[in-house]
Formats: C-alpha cells, sequence, structure tokens
C-alpha cells in the first residue's frame, strides 16, 4: 500500500479486522460511514470496554485514544481520523 492510503481503502481493512463487510466500503466509497457497530467492535477489539456506552461517548473515547482529542464531539470521522483508528488497531497487533 502506498504511504497516502485513500479513504475506502482504510475503511474497508478496518471493517476486515472487526469481522464486518469490506465490500461496504469499495473504490469510490470513501465517503460511506464507519456504522455505530462498526465503531463499538474497534472499540472492543481495543480492549476500551465500552460496548454499553452511548454512540457518542465510544467515538470521543476512540478519538482521544487515537490522539485526536480535538476531534470529540464529531459525527463523523475524516480522513485522519479513519488512519488513527486503523493505526491503533495495526499498533495493537503488532
Amino acid at each position: 500500500m502506498s504511504a497516502v492510503r485513500e479513504l475506502h481503502e482504510m475503511k474497508a481493512e478496518i471493517a476486515r479486522r472487526i469481522g464486518t463487510d469490506p465490500e461496504r466500503y469499495g473504490r469510490g466509497c470513501g465517503h460511506k460511514t464507519l456504522l455505530a457497530k462498526e465503531v463499538r467492535l474497534v472499540a472492543e477489539e481495543l480492549g476500551m470496554g465500552l460496548s454499553d456506552q452511548p454512540r457518542q461517548q465510544v467515538r470521543d473515547a476512540l478519538m482521544i485514544r487515537a490522539g485526536r482529542d480535538h476531534r470529540t464531539g464529531i459525527s463523523f470521522y475524516d480522513s485522519r481520523d479513519v488512519e488513527a483508528i486503523l493505526d491503533q488497531l495495526e499498533d495493537d497487533d503488532a
């Protein structure tokens, strides 16, 4: 993969890692948002223990963990957020 990752590729990789459908994020589908279920699964995968918390609280905790504190309160993820989330999953695997 190139140094600059495409948004749809990063979202598909997150989906693969957590066991949801990576095909949802095919080429040209970077505009599709990560599902709330996927965000919860990411948090579980990272051992954050937030599965019973409100959606926004899970998002905020994930942004803080990814070092993107300034993005708390968001309702969508930009490409840098998605990359930071994927980096957290990759670091967790290492």
